[in-house]
This record gives structure tokens, C-alpha cells and sequence, in this order.
């Protein structure tokens, strides 16, 4: 379920989402109490722009599915790169972020 989004001013917390939401002509950003009046007006009376308003949330959030599972393969790639350390014996030690490292997670979602 894709609804239209308004905020106010301050995105703070949510910058970069907030921008992308915007760009893509899901959401709204109200500099002011009436600016937030009239846009809310404006969804309320147009039926057309809140369903083009919530297809593009939708089509935002379908291209950045399976973006963690994406970034997780970058980085266990740049992880196996790296050779390992050795010990005072010479062997191979464990890297600590080896041992802490989540297993791989694979989509199976188009990107």
C-alpha cells in the first residue's frame, strides 16, 4: 500500500531518504504550517496525484530492494582480498571480523 508522504521542514534524521522520496515525486516537503495546509488541501481534491504520488514511492522502494544483500557481497569481497595475518608461529590467524562476520545473504529479487 503506496500513500502520498508529507513532511515538515526538518528532515534531519532522515536526510538522504527524504531527498530521494522528493526527487522521485513521492513526498512533499512543507516549509511552513500553511504550505503543509495547502499541500494537504491539494492531495485531499486530487485522487490523480495521490496515486502518482504513491506509484513512485513504490517504484523508489522496488529499486532499492536488495540493497543490503548487495552491499554485504561488496564487502566480503574487499574482506576475502585482503591476506591474512600471521601469528608468532607463522600460521594463519582468524581475523577477528571473520569471525564476527554475518553469513552472506542472497536475494533473490531482481534489482
Amino acid at each position: 500500500m503506496g500513500v502520498p508522504i508529507v513532511t515538515g521542514p526538518d528532515v534531519s534524521k532522515t536526510r538522504e531518504m527524504s531527498h530521494r522520496l522528493v526527487e522521485a515525486g513521492a513526498s512533499i516537503r512543507a516549509a511552513d504550517a500553511d504550505e503543509l495546509t495547502r499541500e494537504l488541501s491539494v492531495l485531499l481534491s486530487d485522487p490523480e496525484r495521490r496515486r502518482a504520488m504513491s506509484e513512485s514511492g513504490k517504484r523508489l522502494v522496488a529499486r532499492s530492494r536488495g540493497c543490503v544483500a548487495r552491499v554485504s557481497g561488496l564487502l566480503a569481497g574487499l574482506l576475502a582480498e585482503e591476506s591474512p595475518p600471521t601469528g608468532a608461529s607463522g600460521e594463519a590467524t582468524r581475523p577477528a571480523a571473520e569471525a564476527q562476520r554475518p553469513p552472506e545473504v542472497v536475494s533473490t529479487r531482481a534489482p
